[in-house]
C-alpha cells in the first residue's frame, strides 16, 4: 500500500480560527447532501485497500458515515480539525502524529505503520501514545493511499495539503513517498 507522509516543523497549534470553522462546517453540510444521493461505498472506495485488520472501519469511513446521519463534528483543534478536512476533501485515511511522540525511525509492514515503540497507524487504527495537542511543534501525517493510485497525482496532493497545513500553522514541511 502506497503512503505519503507529510513532515511539518516548526508548528504551532490552536483553536481553530472561525473561518476554519465555519469552512469545516460548510463542507460537512455540503458533504452530507451528496452522500443522500449516493452509497457511502461509492466515497471510500474500501474494496481498493488491502488492510489486514477489519475489526475497525476505515478512518475517513468513519468520518462520512457521521457526516451521512448528520452528525457534524465538533472544532477540537486546528491540526485535528484540518486532518479532518483532509480526510474530507481527500476521501484517504489520514492520521496526524507528534513527530516528538514517536521513536523513530518508522517501519512500514503491509498497511501498518510502526515505530521502535509499537504500532503508530493503519488506514483504520491511530495510537494515542503519538496524539497531537497545543504543544506539538513537530508533526507527521500518514496518508494511506489505495493500492492503484496514481502517484503523481498523491505527490500533487501531499503538496496541496502541505501547503494549506502551514498557512494555517506556519512552519514548513517535507514530503516522503513509501510505496
Amino acid at each position: 500500500m502506497p503512503l505519503g507522509l507529510l513532515y511539518t516543523h516548526h508548528i504551532e497549534i490552536s483553536e481553530s480560527s472561525q473561518m476554519l470553522k465555519g469552512r469545516l462546517q460548510f463542507f460537512q453540510e455540503l458533504l452530507h447532501f451528496d452522500l443522500m444521493d449516493q452509497p457511502l461505498d461509492n466515497f471510500i472506495q474500501q474494496n481498493k485497500y488491502n488492510f489486514s485488520d477489519f475489526k475497525h472501519e476505515l478512518h475517513h469511513k468513519q468520518i462520512l458515515a457521521a457526516i451521512q446521519e448528520e452528525r457534524y463534528f465538533q472544532p477540537v483543534n486546528s491540526a485535528i480539525d484540518l486532518c479532518r478536512f483532509f480526510m474530507m476533501e481527500y476521501k484517504l485515511p489520514i492520521t496526524f502524529h507528534d513527530l516528538k511522540q514517536l521513536n523513530l525511525p518508522l517501519i512500514f509492514e503491509n498497511d501498518h505503520v510502526y515505530d521502535q515503540t509499537g504500532k503508530v497507524a493503519s488506514p483504520n487504527e491511530f495510537a494515542t501514545r503519538t496524539q497531537t495537542n497545543m504543544s506539538t511543534s513537530e508533526g507527521v501525517h500518514i496518508f494511506f493511499f489505495p493500492k492503484d493510485f496514481d502517484m503523481q497525482n498523491g505527490l500533487e496532493l501531499l503538496q496541496a495539503a502541505g501547503k494549506m497545513f502551514c498557512h494555517i500553522h506556519g512552519g514548513e514541511f517535507k514530503i516522503k513517498i513509501h510505496s
